[in-house]
């Protein structure tokens, strides 16, 4: 199908009025009036020479419509909708929120209290802060233009939403700084970036740079200098609230009650009374144990050592002991520690000190835990005996051996 000359001139014309037409709206403000502007498409970085991480002072101040501005509706009736619009000459009733920080000494993020309305309920999280700062100097204006009829307010700027205002102060260059002193530092340098309305696609913003109030800023990606910057009114980010730490309960009964023998390395048993060390390890084919005791490798009873570690599980107590006094019960020096250590890297720790007149018990401290318990004396005695006694292998009677062995009138008197 062809198109004649006539059709094809329409065509042309028609395509050139839809390009006017959405020029002439991109420039029309949220009311749908029609601004007369000069304006020029040119995408320019409003504060090239910002370094973000030299700013040390932000106050945001906002000001924001307040809520509904209807009587509260009765309980129990469904809330009005949509809501009734303000009367002829009535202007909605505002509040001004201001945010201002700056860092301390030590490079950390506070809050003016004597500026600032928004009240903090703990410690500014000085790294978010610093990320959202990295937006300020990334604000990027595609538009600018003057409005050939001096009327702002159309655009939101005869009295901006949002007044920012941020102070840098780098490092001056001047060459290596002795050591214990201070670098100099260049001049503060203010900024101001005052923003009104959104424009008809909400994805930008109209804005004053500086003390410029002329000339008008289309500012582009509005969502981020949203999100990052002017939320900062209603809520700064904050340090994680720490959580107080569960006190763990002992199991008095059996406090290595999670303790499995096949899962264990090694352990080390110390006597300070002596100052035998005891050191048993896994072979290195991972079917025996190595016994060291001071240094020195014993032949040990491999099944009887296997009884004596496994003992270290069935370890049980009374009760545990309000007395905080260590040192009355032989704690503050123990007498004997036992260690045992497993694949997973935990460490199960055992120190006894002083029993008490009966004998029957140990005064004990297990693990972290800092109050006493009372051990059994008889579910460690084959821990503490061994250090004394250690499981060494008996050498094998030969009949040679025995042959030669010198008779005594004690064995012939046992053989009648």
């Amino acid at each position: 199908m062809r198109l004649n000359r006539n059709s094809a001139i329409f065509i042309a014309l028609l395509a050139v009025v839809i390009i006017v037409s959405m020029i002439f709206l991109q420039d029309t403000d949220n009311n749908g009036d029609t601004p007369n502007v000069e304006a020029t498409a040119e995408t320019i970085q409003l504060f090239p020479e910002l370094s973000e991480t030299s700013i040390t002072a932000l106050t945001i101040t906002e000001q924001r419509e307040v809520g509904d501005m209807r009587p509260t509706p009765i309980a129990g009736n469904p809330t009005l909708e949509p809501p009734t619009p303000l009367p002829d000459g009535v202007e909605p009733e505002t509040t001004t929120e201001i945010i201002s920080i700056s860092k301390n000494e030590s490079g950390l993020w506070v809050a003016d209290e004597a500026t600032s309305t928004v009240t903090l309920d703990g410690t500014i999280d000085s790294t978010a802060i610093d990320n959202s700062l990295r937006n300020l100097g990334a604000v990027v204006s595609n538009r600018q233009f003057t409005p050939s009829d001096g009327d702002y307010s159309q655009y939101g700027l005869d009295e901006p939403a949002f007044d920012i205002t941020f102070t840098e102060q780098s490092v001056a260059e001047t060459g290596v700084v002795a050591e214990g002193e201070e670098p100099a530092m260049n001049e503060p340098v203010d900024y101001r970036l005052r923003i009104g309305d959104r424009t008809i696609g909400e994805n930008s913003y109209y804005a004053f740079l500086n003390d410029d109030t002329e000339t008008i800023y289309v500012i582009t990606n509005a969502s981020t200098l949203q999100n990052s910057i002017l939320n900062l009114t209603n809520r700064v980010p904050l340090e994680p609230t720490a959580v107080p730490t569960t006190a763990p309960v002992l199991n008095v009964p059996a406090p290595f009650s999670a303790f499995v023998l096949t899962n264990a390395t090694g352990f080390t048993l110390t006597s300070e009374a002596t100052g035998d060390v005891v050191e048993i390890t896994r072979s290195d084919d991972n079917t025996s144990w190595v016994y060291t005791q001071n240094g020195e490798e014993l032949d040990v009873q491999q099944e009887f050592l296997q009884i004596l570690l496994n003992s270290f599980s069935t370890i049980s107590g009374i009760q545990q002991s309000s007395v905080t006094d260590l040192a009355s019960l032989g704690l503050d020096t123990p007498a004997y520690t036992f260690e045992a250590r497993t694949v997973d890297g935990t460490s199960y720790t055992l120190q006894l000190g002083d029993q008490d007149p009966t004998g029957a018990i140990y005064y004990g401290l297990v693990d972290q835990f800092d109050s006493v318990v009372l051990i059994d004396a008889n579910s460690v005695v084959l821990l503490v005996d061994m250090l004394a006694n250690p499981p060494i292998l008996e050498p094998e009677m030969t009949p040679e051996a025995t042959e030669g062995a010198e008779i005594t009138p004690e064995a012939t008197e046992d053989s009648e």
